[in-house]
């Protein structure tokens, strides 16, 4: 009887610590999983809020071109069409060729 008393407290005690075993394998997995995920939250740098730009939008500057500016005839100007209409009319109906080589 005492053999077999033996053997149930044994079996009691050997229950009781795996019991106890599986309890503080949970409790050391549960610490470790929240000390990782706090850990890594910490080591998380936040993003930066982003500030508000001022409202002023640029301009786009237009290239525009300078105003052209018509001098008045020049008098050689006009002297010289005057000869060539005063050649035209003395030729009449014949050929005429009038070149002018500007360099």
């Amino acid at each position: 009887m005492i053999a077999s008393q033996n053997s149930r407290w044994n079996f009691a005690l050997r229950n009781g610590v795996e019991k106890m075993n599986r309890k503080l394998y949970a409790l050391i997995s549960t610490i470790v999983l929240l000390v990782v995920s706090l850990g890594c939250g910490a080591l998380h740098s936040p993003t930066p809020q982003a500030t508000e730009l001022p409202n002023s939008t640029p301009t786009p500057v237009l290239a525009t071109p300078a105003p052209l500016v018509v001098a008045p005839p020049d008098t050689a100007l006009t002297q010289l069409e005057t000869q060539v209409e005063a050649v035209y009319e003395a030729v009449g109906n014949s050929v005429v060729n009038i070149t002018v080589t500007a360099i």
